[in-house]
């Protein structure tokens, strides 16, 4: 089961709903849409670790349309503390650090994409990528975010859900105060299957789906 989507209303939603296409990683995403995980109705959950502790999560999410290959996931959940803190405006979060938030996407057999306001495809990650691959975008607020692929499985050697799976890696910066990077793992039969993002003071905090 895809449970990749949480992120967006957990970790990252500040950066990757603002973000415009600047750079064109391999043209828009092809492939398959017609997945399970695509379905209105489907519902995704996650499971949240703050350095090498487990910690409860109320994150959730839920196709509520698809139609022409996009879907749109409406989600909500609570940010953790130290996430919280580092939030001093957005309008996707309220005060108590509470996230609700909806946004289209293309998940297909080629890849996952957040589809902009503009109609443009913002990819998150392609299951044929390579290391070395980088891609670049800028947000709303003119603030440059760069994706890069920093490896690629060839063997099952990510443990998830029980077992191992191949993954590919991608890293991009956070250029805002508190935080340094993020990280994706995506696996071509899973979908994105963890985002960890790293804090100013060594803090990492993963979600996986």
């Amino acid at each position: 089961m895809k449970k990749w989507l949480c992120i967006l209303t957990a970790l990252t939603v500040f950066t990757v709903l603002s973000c415009k296409k600047t750079d064109d990683y391999s043209g828009n995403l092809g492939g398959s849409t017609d997945l399970t995980s695509n379905a209105v109705g489907f519902k995704y959950t996650g499971s949240l670790k703050i350095g090498n502790s487990s910690t409860s999560t109320d994150a959730k999410a839920e196709v509520i349309k698809n139609g022409g290959g996009i879907t749109e996931i409406k989600g909500t959940g609570t940010l953790p503390a130290k996430i919280k803190s580092l939030i001093t405006s957005s309008s996707y979060v309220n005060a108590n650090g509470v996230v609700n938030v909806s946004g289209k996407f293309v998940n297909s057999t080629e890849g996952v994409a957040y589809v902009n306001a503009s109609g443009d495809q913002v990819i998150l990650v392609k299951y044929d990528a390579k290391v070395g691959d980088q891609w670049s975008y800028t947000t709303k607020g003119g603030k440059s975010i760069t994706r890069k692929v920093t490896a690629v499985s060839t063997t099952d050697d990510f443990f998830w859900s029980g077992m191992l799976i191949k993954a590919i890696t991608v890293e991009q910066n956070l250029p805002y105060p508190g935080f340094t990077k993020a990280v994706y793992r995506a696996n071509h039969k899973f979908g994105v299957v963890q985002v960890e993002v790293f804090l100013e003071d060594g803090t990492s905090m993963a979600m996986s789906f």
